[in-house]
């Protein structure tokens, strides 16, 4: 299945998708490969603070969310493997 390109990754995408790659993540979070765990967790709490659905309601917050969470699951478990081989 092939995944959405970047420009689909707007938080008024109807077309989420269920699983997202590595570099997917990074994208989603605005993040280059090399980044720390904390630039990590610093995106993704800016992120959901901007999709929360108390300040949005007019996108679909709780996947959205979803999609974030993988996201930096993805990427935690790509440094947690580096800090492993390293």
């Amino acid at each position: 299945m092939k995944h959405p390109s970047r420009s689909q990754f707007s938080v008024e995408s109807a077309d989420l998708p269920s699983n997202i790659s590595i570099d997917e993540a990074y994208k989603l979070l605005g993040l280059k490969k090399g980044c720390s765990k904390a630039e990590v967790l610093t995106a993704a709490k800016r992120l959901q603070q901007k999709i929360h659905p108390d300040k949005n309601t007019e996108i679909r917050t709780e996947e959205l969310s979803k999609l974030v969470n993988q996201a930096v699951d993805k990427i935690d478990q790509q440094l947690e493997s580096l800090i492993k081989v390293g």
